[in-house]
């Protein structure tokens, strides 16, 4: 039977061994992604540079503002595993918020009251949608099928989340109830990706898989390149 040597576990390429076999080499990729930031345009110093605000020696990436401003969220294997992290405005205090054991979280989006983040996460072959709970990291799936369900994000409400699916062959904007139920198709989004509500939450912006521009559908299907 084969044995896995516990010196190699990740991203690990490139063997070699020595001619008396003493000796094994190999490449092992170590990833290291960090989060910048840079001044808004209600800035105090706008004219100040990029500067680094969560990094770790591993991927950090993702990241996504509370609507108060005063919490982020992003994505980080700086466990060792994938998982969804939690940090204050100015990148310090973080701490995991799930712990989901080598699987691949990602997309964390916050709820408007900031008690819910959204995420998606690889398992059983393909990407579904959770949410868990900041304060009790008590987690709910919300999607179940053979077809992949990416990038969340909420109305503005927070009583529905957006999402990314291929169920009905090709990748489309759907939502669904944030309590979980059944989800419904916004028409006329064909190969969009990723989608967000307008503040007036009579419009949906969305971006194309494999297609570059800024593309907005109105409540009642009306569909025009935004940008």
């Amino acid at each position: 039977m084969p044995e896995q040597l516990s010196v190699a576990v990740e991203n690990v390429g490139g063997l070699s061994i020595a001619r008396n076999s003493d000796r094994l080499v190999y490449v092992r990729e170590v990833l290291d992604d960090n989060i910048w930031q840079i001044p808004g345009p209600n800035s105090a110093e706008p004219n100040r540079g990029p500067s680094r605000l969560i990094a770790s020696t591993r991927k950090d990436e993702e990241a996504q503002f509370s609507r108060n401003g005063q919490t982020i969220a992003f994505s980080s294997s700086r466990s060792g595993n994938p998982e969804i992290w939690i940090c204050d405005r100015h990148g310090h205090n973080a701490f995991q918020l799930t712990s989901l054991g080598g699987l691949e979280p990602g997309s964390p989006r916050w709820s408007p009251d900031g008690r819910w983040i959204a995420f998606d996460c690889s398992k059983d072959g393909n990407y579904d949608l959770y949410v868990i709970s900041v304060e009790s990291r008590v987690q709910r799936r919300l999607t179940l099928g053979p077809s992949d369900s990416v990038r969340p994000s909420w109305s503005r409400d927070g009583r529905w989340i957006y999402f990314s699916s291929r169920r009905s062959g090709e990748y489309a904007i759907w939502k669904m109830p944030a309590q979980g139920g059944a989800a419904v198709p916004i028409v006329n989004t064909k190969g969009g990706f990723e989608a967000f509500e307008s503040s007036d939450r009579k419009s949906v912006y969305y971006v194309k898989e494999h297609e570059p521009g800024i593309w907005m559908v109105q409540r009642k299907g009306v569909r025009r390149r935004a940008y």
